[in-house]
């Protein structure tokens, strides 16, 4: 995955850090809540996403895209042309710098 972001973004440092270790925390545990329903519900319909993907690969990615989002770098810089959050967060499931993080806040 090319977040776009390089080792420049890493060494600066994150802002609102508190409030970015919450957000990142919660998400996480949501990943780790989907992940367990699905493997106690395999027939339960779920996002692509969740069977495209390992555990491992979705959590490197939600990482990094968690990072992106909140220091405003691509693909999350980009404003929506409506004006609808939502659907803004349905075009960005479209994108591979995207798609896990869309995936959680849709479906959370």
């Amino acid at each position: 995955m090319n977040t776009g972001s390089g080792t420049a973004s890493m060494a600066r440092p994150m802002p609102y850090f508190n409030a970015y270790t919450r957000v990142k925390a919660f998400l996480k545990d949501m990943m780790k809540s989907i992940m367990e329903r699905i493997q106690k519900h395999p027939d339960e319909p779920v996002p692509a996403l969740f069977k495209e993907m390992c555990m491992g690969s979705i959590a490197k990615d939600l990482q990094h895209q968690i990072d992106a989002y909140w220091r405003g770098e691509y693909p999350f810089k980009q404003s929506s042309p409506c004006n609808d959050p939502m659907t803004w967060w349905q075009e960005l499931k479209k994108l591979s710098d995207a798609r896990v993080l869309a995936v959680h806040i849709q479906h959370s």
